[in-house]
């Protein structure tokens, strides 16, 4: 037997009942097609709401927060990974020319070559992260 002590309720089968204006007596159908019907499983879904309180909510127009989900395309990732490797690469001989030159040893690279290869790859990488974050 339980001992703890009962909350009052104005209903004695359970929670108290709501409002006559709160309650939600009315319902209306629709007819969908299949992929419509996924497509509003998939919304209520990534909303977290169920798929009633996900179409109450769209046809009252409130506002629906939806989380905070990245869909990343991983063709996208393998270009930044390589961009880094790139970019990595170049700071590396970089740093290898900057040696030379601080030791005294006379350093003729195309530093006009370098200085657009490092451009080049920062434009593919920006371009990468763009189409990343899908601001492309």
């Amino acid at each position: 037997m339980s001992t703890a002590p009962k909350r009052p309720s104005n209903n004695p089968h359970g929670r108290p009942r709501l409002a006559d204006d709160l309650r939600r007596t009315e319902s209306t159908r629709a007819d969908l097609t299949v992929a419509e019907k996924e497509h509003l499983r998939q919304q209520a879904e990534l909303a977290g709401l169920s798929e009633a309180e996900f179409v109450r909510r769209r046809v009252l127009s409130h506002r629906i927060e939806l989380p905070s989900r990245v869909i990343v395309d991983p063709g996208a990732v393998v270009a930044v990974n390589e961009l880094v490797r790139q970019v990595q690469g170049i700071g590396n001989n970089y740093n290898q020319l900057l040696v030379s030159v601080h030791r005294g040893r006379n350093v003729d690279p195309s530093l006009a070559a370098i200085h657009d290869q490092i451009g080049d790859v920062l434009s593919r990488a920006d371009a990468a992260l763009r189409k990343l974050t899908g601001a492309a």
